[in-house]
């Protein structure tokens, strides 16, 4: 397997399917606001891992329930879910900001991930990126175009016309309409913090 695949399945709608060159098993994750995520080693098949995902059809299901009843209460995350959180985001987003960073040709001295109160990550002036743990709440995409604005910001440190063109030709032209989105995930971020 090469390159992410989504799949709808009745049961439990959208699940994405995603390569990974580190991983050694298949593994489903569920995450508030963000899906069905599995991860793909390479050594598995798409065949393999979608067989994988049909004899867990009722797990996935009861998980979905207990994640939808939590969904927009955002002052029910114990320290075990941050903790949870906390290490897949540990796992993932740094390893995520080297393939966007090698993709797009950004340099980068380093990848902090914290549970920030206010913001979803940040740039140092000596290009150290912040990330929050939350990101691998939010669908991917919104992830990923988190780590591209602060890798952008590795090449232009303020918001000025050039950081927004240089953020375009690295979204397919999407940046504005990218960072709209992502406005209605402050308020949740915020709110979870006042908990």
């Amino acid at each position: 397997m090469s390159k992410k695949l989504v799949v709808q399945y009745p049961q439990i709608g959208e699940v994405q399917f995603v390569p990974s060159a580190i991983a050694k098993y298949i593994r489903i994750s569920l995450k508030p606001l963000g899906g069905i995520r599995v991860t793909v080693p390479r050594r598995a098949s798409i065949r393999m891992a979608m067989a994988f995902v049909e004899t867990k059809i009722d797990w996935i299901v009861r998980a979905q329930s207990r994640i939808a009843a939590h969904e927009n209460q955002y002052n029910i995350f114990t320290p075990e879910i941050i903790n949870t959180i906390r290490k897949e985001a540990k796992a993932y987003l740094p390893q995520r900001t080297e393939q966007l960073a090698t993709k797009h040709g950004f340099r980068y001295r380093g990848v902090t991930v914290k549970n920030l109160s206010s913001r979803w990550g940040s740039c140092s002036a000596i290009n150290h990126i912040n990330l929050n743990i939350h990101l691998v709440r939010l669908p991917q995409y919104l992830s990923d175009y988190v780590i591209l604005h602060e890798l952008t910001h590795t090449v232009h440190k303020n918001h000025s016309d050039l950081f927004w063109q240089s953020l375009n030709m690295v979204t397919d032209g999407k940046a504005k309409q990218l960072a709209a989105e992502m406005k209605q995930y402050r308020t949740q971020l915020q709110n979870l913090h006042r908990s």
